[in-house]
């Protein structure tokens, strides 16, 4: 299936079914003898306009409570950390955390909206993932040891840089220099240190190995920092999303002066339909990141894996990964996606069964991009209240709409949807998705700048 085939599928998802939504709770676990009823599974999945701007408005209002410090239903994070002006520049060390690998890069801002990346390396940590129940990460002086020792093969030496750090992890900021653990996002197994400060301890690593003169200078979750490499390159950017192993967007809150990380995953108030509390119930943290389990690529191949349990009348279907899922779906040939269907799922696929099948898996896929879309412009929302909103762009990374084809069209969709209220009636909203590379590392790099302009004075850097 070529793109514009795969993008056909998700619109006619999108806009055509118009089965009434009759049957709900226990009523759509019936058998699905017939392939033409996919679409029976595929409706609930699929959110109409109303429902979309109702998201929007409760999305908004919840956020505009959590910043006045009146609700905790929307938590966030402060970054502490002010937009770019593009103007920063000088050579600057990034470490990017994704719970499985380190990287580490020696970035180059030119100051004019410009950088590059001069060098990067990466390694996969040798430790295991801890469960997903736990309630905070833990490192290891022993993985610090080895990511300074990766820091001075990218330097070739004790040479002064600054360096910015960023996480995949959800984390509770006592400045922008250094943080703690909030609570859980992904893990690094190892021993409990997560009361020291992180950046603390990694110069230690640093002077261990020799490279004192080497200094963290700045700490952020992926969201803030991809928000900063956006906006360092493109001055109408104030709005980021984060759609991997969890969900979250970064924002610029003028009432605060600072970027937030709102962890819109833990946003509970969204409809569900029975087979996302059957992944909520058989998850490491049930009744937690509830519209996170219904965006993010760690649970929709889980939900695709219950869809199928329904549409077979079957007890158990062997589990599978959102990339898997992706690849069976977008397959060119139906005769190889037959193949892989049955390798995958471990039984014989009829050739009937292909399409609906990839339409019941394009459904979920243009649910996760729907959501996304309404909490992004929930957030615009609450920025912008009824006025317009203006032109701009919104930094899109993560595994989902980096890789499903057709994924950041229907964010747009939601926009130009959402947009169309009575403020904005019969105009196109003029917010467009944009799919950042490198947005956690460049943006790392520019909140090591940032904390050099806040300090006042200028770091002897390198190169």
């Amino acid at each position: 299936m070529n793109v514009n085939n795969l993008q056909k599928s998700m619109k006619f998802v999108y806009f055509v079914i118009q089965y009434k939504k009759e049957k709900r709770g226990s009523d759509v676990l019936m058998e699905f003898r017939s392939p033409e009823d996919w679409k029976k599974i595929a409706q609930h999945f699929y959110y109409t306009d109303i429902q979309l701007q109702r998201v929007v408005q409760r999305f908004s209002g919840h956020l505009s409570l959590a910043v006045h410090n009146q609700n905790n239903r929307l938590p966030f994070s402060k970054s502490y950390l002010p937009l770019p002006t593009g103007r920063e520049n000088g050579v600057f060390l990034a470490v990017e955390f994704d719970g499985h690998k380190v990287r580490v890069f020696r970035v180059r801002l030119w100051g004019r909206r410009g950088y590059v990346i001069e060098k990067k390396i990466s390694q996969t940590l040798s430790v295991a993932p801890c469960t997903e129940g736990s309630p905070e990460p833990l490192i290891t002086d022993d993985v610090l040891d080895c990511v300074a020792a990766l820091i001075g093969t990218v330097t070739g030496g004790n040479y002064a840089y600054l360096l910015g750090h960023t996480f995949s992890f959800s984390v509770h900021y006592e400045r922008s220099g250094d943080w703690r653990w909030r609570h859980w996002a992904r893990k690094i197994g190892g021993r409990k240190k997560a009361s020291r400060a992180i950046n603390a301890r990694l110069y230690q690593a640093l002077t261990r190995q020799g490279l004192e003169n080497i200094r963290p200078a700045a700490i952020l979750d992926d969201a803030a920092a991809t928000l900063l490499s956006a906006a360092y390159t493109h001055d109408n950017t104030r709005l980021s999303v984060i759609c991997g192993h969890g969900f979250d967007i970064g924002y610029f809150e003028p009432l605060l002066k600072m970027i937030l990380t709102v962890h819109a995953g833990d946003y509970n108030e969204v409809e569900r339909t029975s087979w996302d509390w059957e992944v909520d119930a058989a998850s490491g943290n049930p009744g937690r990141n509830l519209f996170g389990k219904m965006v993010s690529s760690a649970y929709l191949s889980k939900i695709y894996q219950r869809t199928l349990c329904s549409y077979f009348d079957t007890e158990t279907i062997p589990s599978f990964s959102t990339r898997a899922m992706n690849e069976v779906i977008s397959t060119e040939y139906s005769r190889n996606g037959r193949m892989d269907m049955s390798r995958m799922w471990n039984r014989i696929i009829l050739p009937d069964d292909v399409n609906p099948l990839r339409s019941i898996g394009a459904a979920i896929f243009v649910r996760a991009a729907q959501l996304a879309g309404a909490a992004a412009w929930g957030i615009l929302r609450h920025l912008y209240g009824n006025a317009d909103v203006p032109a701009q762009n919104v930094a899109v990374a993560g595994g989902i709409m980096g890789r499903v084809r057709g994924s950041l069209g229907m964010m747009e969709d939601v926009f130009r949807v959402c947009g169309e209220e009575p403020a904005t009636c019969g105009q196109e909203s003029g917010v467009v998705p944009q799919l950042i590379q490198d947005g956690a590392a460049v943006g790392a790099a520019v909140a090591a700048a940032l904390s050099q302009s806040a300090a006042g004075a200028q770091y002897q850097t390198s190169g």
